[in-house]
């Protein structure tokens, strides 16, 4: 049996067959993402292991709808997500890989230019600084947390500082 871990709710997965459960560990079965109420348009039966089905709502974030007669336990119903270890820690040697190829390259790069322009090395220099203080927090991340999210923004803010570092070379 694959080791798994519990993720945050993403409706997009959820959607592409991803294992949906309740913060409790219950399993859920989507029966429509669109049930026409705007607040809470995701409805699902809990498996919690009774013979009567247990019906609820959600909202897209996975947060639980309210009880009628109980709202303290409502968190115990927010949505998660389970995927396959393997499948998280591709994506976070994804996101180290692409890092290190990154910083790799910035060195290679201002490499080139330090005959040139010996202030373009303390530049590069700061940048793979910078590069390897993100690729710290990324590892971080998801040791804490595990959350894709954290990377895929991670990713984002390398891409608009390297867009801005280009532009000045220019």
């Amino acid at each position: 049996m694959k080791e798994t871990k519990r993720i945050p709710f993403d409706l997009e997965r959820a959607k592409n067959g991803a294992r949906v459960i309740t913060r409790e560990g219950f399993d859920v079965e989507i029966i429509s993402y669109n049930s026409g109420d705007s607040k809470y348009p995701i409805v699902g039966k809990i498996d919690e292991g009774r013979k009567d089905e247990v019906h609820h709502l959600w909202q897209k974030d996975g947060t639980s709808a309210p009880f009628e007669y109980n709202n303290e336990d409502r968190e115990d119903y927010d949505l998660f997500l389970v995927v396959e270890v393997e499948e998280a820690l591709q994506k976070f040697n994804d996101a180290y890989a692409y890092v290190s190829n990154m910083i790799i390259s910035l060195l290679q790069e201002d490499g080139k230019r330090i005959t040139s322009d010996i202030k373009n090395l303390g530049r590069s220099v700061e940048q793979a600084a910078m590069l390897m203080h993100m690729l710290k927090q990324s590892i971080r991340a998801y040791s804490e947390v595990g959350d894709t999210e954290e990377l895929i923004q991670l990713k984002e803010t390398i891409l608009d500082k390297e867009n801005k570092r280009k532009k000045n070379l220019i």
